[in-house]
């Protein structure tokens, strides 16, 4: 990503050039001391000295480290940030792309972000006392940073105020667009949070300028949401975390006689949870989502609340950690770690945590043990719908059936659980236990098909003249990329060329309609009406066949065809990132994952609401992951073995 150089850099003459030379030649300075295990859960603090570097970021912010013990700590404000850098400002003066910070007496390098974080944290209120993890935690000591992870949450539910460190808006925002953003949170927040079913009146809509629905569906771009810290460091605090977004100018601090907090102006700031309340309001207008682009993944939505009031019951810890498997981390084990604050983390009778921090075990040990525990004690057989593979992690050694939280090519479950919206191995049934036995997981099901060709779907670019996906069989002799209409063609052409009969039906109609059902995997979204279905394909594919012949300039987007056609496509777009289109052997149309060839087995579990896909080499069985079969997902299979048409057996997974 593109480092944004609108920011000056550190004013050199601010540094002492002797930091700058020290800085330079010296590795990074041992700040710490042990942490004393005999005081129990102990942290250290940030204590900013005063007066301010001024002006911030372009002069050197001084302070030093503090142990206390967290029961007793003075009054902090926690930090949460981006790790890394961003790219949305430059506050770098040393090589190698690190500012640093004055800590101990030593010159203390940190990442752009914090160095931004720090600084801009200092000004937010007159509490000197910060916690951020890249200064409070000696990350070298993996004993101490697995001890400090264990009660993570603590600290920021202990801290005065949660401060969402956000960085600068993106480059490509127009001016002024944090305080837009800024605004129309303050102004929309406070109302949908206090009856999230409120109707906001016209005439207050009508106060808000376009830029500030562009500026939320900016600030949704920020590299802070997609990390996967954030949500334990925002839903553990007790008040509303604040988001600083953005530095005021320099005439709003440089006066000596005003206190630090009335220094910053409160348009600069606003709460996070107001934030999404905006955000999730906006995402159920169609016309904002289509105009502006407006989203967030649905963990920000469903998991934005304070977690120690949260009530949606229905949720486990292994929703948790599924809807956050998109978000990113530096240390794979921290897609597990980084949620064990939340009260639904799995915990001993006597309250003691069934998974520890321990950044010395090898990440595949750490998935098996949570595997395990979802599948024996948490959801049952719904710890397989998150199943994911690459070719290599086929071959590593680990049970198929285990979750790997780090592989995340697929966008969204076709199983939908908790709502369970589909049935294909009939409802699930409280307290049954899977069988695990060494590597194995024996599962009674069905198997009901084998893949007969598979499809990878590619998604147009954005700056292309088609609207449609293209799609290519890398199985097959000639491999090359087909369009959506050839693909149609090839489904619905009459005459025999070796394409097995739909099992849904043979007038191309019927064919058509099971196609459009499939790509969208129909059911997981507001409906499972085929005609539906079919319409907005077919509109898509008029779209489609319009812009390889005109130019795009020339598109009615405000038309009924257009219309249709984009949320044809919104639908098929979520549905087949990370999956391959295929039919069966038995003509059945369905989703599989993108490692899928032919020959692979369709199969439905038992008490599992999705198909499976399975791989059978030599003597091994292997789980694939899930897959949506049109005509299969609502009990159909258990119907053909009652009827003696299929045998049940028993599948032994490793």
């Amino acid at each position: 990503m593109d480092i944004d150089t609108r920011h000056d850099s550190i004013d050199q003459h601010s540094y002492p050039q002797s930091l700058i030379q020290a800085h330079s030649s010296q590795k990074q300075p041992n700040i710490y001391k042990p942490l004393p295990s005999h005081l129990g859960r102990v942290i250290r603090l940030i204590a900013v000295s005063l007066p301010l570097p001024d002006p911030p970021l372009l002069s050197l912010l001084t302070a030093h480290l503090e142990v206390h013990p967290l029961d007793s700590a003075p009054s902090y404000n926690a930090i949460s940030y981006v790790w890394g850098s961003s790219g949305y400002h430059r506050s770098v003066l040393f090589p190698g792309g690190s500012a640093a910070i004055r800590c101990n007496d030593a010159l203390f390098p940190v990442t752009p972000n914090l160095h931004w974080a720090l600084h801009r944290a200092a000004l937010f209120s007159d509490n000197i006392y910060l916690w951020a993890d890249g200064v409070c935690i000696n990350q070298s000591d993996l004993s101490e940073r697995s001890s400090q992870v264990s009660f993570m949450g603590d600290i920021y539910a202990r801290a005065e105020r949660v401060l969402v460190c956000m960085g600068e808006p993106p480059a490509t925002s127009p001016p002024g667009s944090n305080l837009a953003v800024s605004c129309l949170t303050n102004t929309l927040g406070p109302l949908i949070n206090a009856n999230p079913g409120t109707q906001i009146s016209t005439q207050v809509l009508n106060t808000i300028p376009p830029l500030a629905w562009q500026a939320l569906s900016d600030i949704l771009k920020c590299p802070w949401f997609q990390r996967v810290w954030v949500m334990q460091e925002v839903g553990m605090a007790r008040e509303q975390p604040v988001v600083l977004y953005g530095f005021p100018g320099p005439s709003t601090y440089r006066d000596p006689s005003v206190s630090q907090i009335e220094r910053i102006a409160p348009e600069y700031e606003f709460g996070y949870r107001d934030l999404m309340a905006v955000v999730e309001w906006a995402k159920r207008r169609k016309e904002l989502v289509i105009r502006y682009g407006i989203g967030s993944l649905r963990i920000h939505g469903e998991w934005a609340g304070s977690w120690g009031h949260h009530q949606q019951i229905r949720m486990t810890f292994y929703d948790l950690i599924d809807h956050a498997c998109l978000l990113s981390c530096q240390d794979q084990r921290d897609r597990i770690y980084a949620f064990l604050g939340h009260p639904l983390a799995p915990r001993y009778p006597d309250g003691s945590p069934k998974i520890k921090p321990d950044y010395t075990k090898p990440v595949n040990e750490l998935y098996l043990q949570v595997s395990k525990i979802c599948l024996e004690e948490i959801v049952g057989l719904r710890a397989l719908i998150t199943v994911e593979h690459t070719p290599q992690s086929l071959q590593d050694g680990f049970p198929s059936w285990m979750t790997r939280w780090h592989i995340t090519g697929i966008w969204n479950n076709i199983s939908r659980l908790p709502e369970q919206i589909f049935s294909a191995g009939g409802l699930d049934e409280p307290g049954y236990k899977p069988i695990i036995d060494g590597n194995a997981l024996y599962l009674e099901g069905v198997l009901v098909d084998k893949l007969w060709r598979c499809f990878t779907v590619y998604s147009p670019l954005p700056d292309s003249s088609v609207a449609g996906p293209s799609f290519s069989d890398p199985s097959s002799d000639d491999s090359a990329r087909v369009d959506l209409e050839q693909l149609l063609m090839f489904l619905t052409a009459s005459g025999n060329h070796g394409i097995p009969p739909c099992a849904c039906g043979s007038d191309a109609n019927t064919r058509l309609m099971a196609f459009a059902m499939t790509i969208c995997a129909a059911g997981s979204g507001e409906t499972d009406d085929g005609a539906v279905y079919l319409e907005g394909l077919l509109r898509l594919v008029a779209i489609d066949r319009f812009l390889r012949t005109n130019a795009r300039s020339g598109l009615n987007a405000a038309s009924d065809e257009a219309v249709g056609g984009v949320a044809f496509w919104r639908e098929l777009s979520s549905a087949c990132t990370g999956r391959s289109f295929a039919v069966t052997e038995r003509g059945r149309y369905c989703l599989v994952p993108q490692i899928a060839r032919p020959g692979d087995q369709i199969c439905v579990v038992r008490r599992l609401d999705v198909p499976v896909l399975m791989r059978v080499e030599a003597t091994r069985r292997a789980l694939l992951g899930e897959a949506y079969v049109c005509g299969l997902m609502h009990g159909e299979a258990l119907g053909v073995v009652q009827r003696g048409e299929l045998a049940a057996e028993v599948f032994a997974v490793t």
